[in-house]
């Protein structure tokens, strides 16, 4: 009868589409404040928990202990406090990513330039009323800035700026540095489906 036919038809539907899928499981996110912005870990499925996820943010804190030109503790203020005098001991970690910002200095002919710095606080930007600085001004702290001035020895394991008021800041490859290293350790966790980003670096693997 009708009523049989249409008891059929919920049948009739699954042998034909199959069950229901399970849903999978959303995504979970984990997020910190380092190096003035927002960190951002996602795990997708099983992989990865909160502990992984502070081990990611641990990362980060490292190489802004390390690195960072803000921090008077760090051995990269250090190194900028030293310009213009002796080589200094620095981290091998530290070392490494003054090798590789050298490189990218190289490979854009200065483009990329890690001793940017020696610009800080040239512009006021936040000035009730900025103004455009002077032309002499602007030579004066461009006469500082020039990749080729910081020195490397990898086999002492120091670095020197060769003229004094020379500054290196790391802003431009720091982050991405970290999330290099946050992406290998989570692969050395066995997590295999994941997100990391922050400040405008982005790394993602695995699926979905």
């Amino acid at each position: 009868g009708a009523m049989g036919r249409a008891c059929c038809l919920p049948a009739l539907a699954l042998c034909l589409l199959g069950a229901p899928r399970a849903m999978a499981a959303p995504p979970r996110a984990f997020d910190a404040e380092i190096m003035a912005t927002s960190i951002t870990v996602q795990f997708a499925g099983s992989s990865g928990t909160a502990q992984d996820a502070e081990a990611v943010f641990d990362t980060f804190r490292a190489v802004d202990a390390l690195a960072s030109e803000w921090k008077d503790g760090s051995p990269l203020s250090t190194l900028n406090r030293s310009a213009g005098g002796p080589a200094v001991s620095v981290p091998a970690e530290l070392l490494a990513l003054l090798q590789r910002s050298r490189e990218l200095a190289e490979r854009t002919d200065g483009a990329f330039d890690p001793t940017w710095a020696a610009l800080w606080g040239l512009w006021d930007f936040r000035a009730a009323q900025p103004v455009v600085p002077s032309e002499e001004a602007r030579a004066e702290r461009c006469a500082r800035i020039d990749w080729r001035a910081l020195e490397l020895d990898p086999v002492a394991g120091t670095a020197r700026l060769q003229r004094p008021g020379m500054l290196v800041g790391l802003g431009g490859i720091g982050k991405g540095w970290a999330l290099d290293r946050a992406a290998a350790l989570l692969a050395e966790r066995g997590v295999t489906d994941n997100v990391i980003s922050g400040g405008g670096q982005v790394f993602a693997r695995g699926s979905p």
